[in-house]
């Protein structure tokens, strides 16, 4: 969503480095969702390396673009999903579909590397930005679309879709996620399938830590109460508001005595979410 000048600003642009090892002929699919259409400098900057299936979503919402992209793939497809802001290593789509392959596994999560500034606090990114670490192969109970990859076959068959009902709060992978679990799919983990997000100066700072942690508390709130199928979200809800509250504190904790084992304790809070 309105995202083009990032896009022409991050290098390197997906290539058929990527794409060729597992899907040499398929085309890059670009779901535009601005309200006015506005992707064509960036579909026109990589058209002589790719193959382009532009469309249009004029409803504004991550959730409205992915549906979008999705119901454009065949049943025997799979759908790979990555944040515009970060970068994939080479065998990325290799990698991802290797280990649903091997696992017969519904969807894959892969680990996303954040890039801190030059100039950031150490604290910043042991506090705010840890990196959940599996096994390869590990069941897992969440992925993140920012370096996912769904069997398209699964979704359909069990009415399965990116919750359109939240469209602007973020966190359509956790409620994806749920879903899968619910109708008994398998999520496991591909180790190697990395993704690098370079962060800019405005996300390592206390204040945006502070509203990130407010706003996952929010939004999985909301999620979760939508869901009236089980008397057991109620408890589900109480779980997110305590690790909110906990991760806020040990934020402040961070920052104000800067003890390392504060700091080395919250790293395990991301396992923790997925177990």
């Amino acid at each position: 969503f309105n995202g083009v000048d990032r896009l022409l600003q991050q290098a390197p642009l997906p290539t058929r480095a990527v794409l060729d090892p597992i899907f040499p002929t398929r085309p890059v699919v670009v779901i535009d969702n601005s309200p006015v259409p506005s992707s064509a400098p960036v579909v026109e900057s990589v058209a002589d390396r790719l193959r382009i299936e532009w469309f249009h979503e004029p409803r504004t919402g991550i959730s409205f673009a992915r549906n979008a992209a999705l119901d454009r793939l065949a049943a025997d497809e799979v759908m790979a999903c990555i944040d515009d802001d970060c970068v994939a290593s080479p065998n990325w789509l290799v990698r991802l579909t290797a280990t649903l392959e091997d696992h017969e596994a519904d969807a894959v999560g892969g680990p996303t590397y954040l890039e801190r500034p030059a100039d950031a606090r150490e604290w910043v990114h042991r506090v705010g930005f840890p990196t959940p670490s599996f096994a390869e192969g590990e069941r897992v109970r969440h992925v993140q679309t920012g370096n996912a990859m769904f069997v398209v076959r699964f979704l359909r068959h069990n009415g399965l879709r990116f919750d359109e009902r939240f469209p602007l709060l973020g966190g359509e992978d956790s409620w994806l996620s749920h879903e899968i679990r619910r109708v008994g799919g398998a999520m496991v983990w591909s180790a190697d399938a990395r993704v690098v997000e370079p962060l800019p100066p405005h996300r390592v700072t206390v204040r945006w830590l502070v509203r990130r942690r407010f706003r996952y508390g929010y939004s999985a709130s909301l999620r979760l109460l939508a869901d009236r199928r089980s008397r057991a979200m109620i408890t589900e809800v109480a779980r997110v508001g305590y690790r909110t509250a906990v991760g806020l504190l040990w934020i402040v904790a961070g920052v104000i005595t800067g003890r390392r084992r504060a700091l080395h304790d919250m790293i395990d809070q991301p396992r923790d979410a997925h177990h």
